[in-house]
């Protein structure tokens, strides 16, 4: 003969600080990953602000560093117009959700342009690109299945006619 409750006031009484010491561990599991609110970025944090380093963007934008990222089959190929031919470049893709995912890569020269094997194009990365040294930075977000992207820096251009990442039109 199955068991009844004869009060299911009492499953409630059980059953809700079990469940809230169940959703408690859950959030200090989270917290103990290095928390929801971690950037890719080197950051300084004062109280709950964390406030980036933009001095590689600001770099990158006086020296009027724009590029492209293409997929191309197998390979990723990036130019960087303004750039010398020989330079040391790595290509830092981010996973949007885990960042056990995030991808190096270093990028060879050929033909005029940068390449490396492709990477998942399903997935919405985001991109930073940045010589050896880190002297300065060009970065996108890379929209899930696109096929290219421009690079550009993430500070804003002082002049109107040449808008930075995000002074664009809305």
């Amino acid at each position: 003969m199955p068991l009844k409750a004869k009060n299911p006031v009492l499953l409630v009484l059980i059953g809700l600080p079990v469940a809230t010491l169940a959703a408690g561990v859950a959030t200090l599991a989270i917290i103990g990953r290095g928390g929801l609110d971690t950037v890719g970025d080197p950051v300084r944090r004062t109280a709950q602000v964390q406030q980036v380093d933009l001095a590689a963007d600001a770099a990158a934008r006086r020296l009027d560093l724009g590029g492209q990222l293409s997929l191309e089959g197998p390979q990723l190929r990036v130019v960087v117009p303004r750039l010398d031919r020989g330079a040391d470049l790595r290509l830092h893709l981010e996973h949007p959700l885990d960042a056990a995912q995030d991808v190096a890569l270093a990028l060879a020269p050929a033909d005029g342009a940068w390449q490396a094997l492709a990477f998942d194009p399903n997935v919405g990365w985001r991109v930073s690109l940045a010589p050896a040294d880190g002297a300065w930075r060009l970065v996108a977000r890379w929209p899930r299945g696109a096929r290219s992207i421009d690079l550009a820096p993430a500070v804003a251009s002082d002049d109107p006619a040449n808008p930075g990442i995000g002074d664009g039109p809305g």
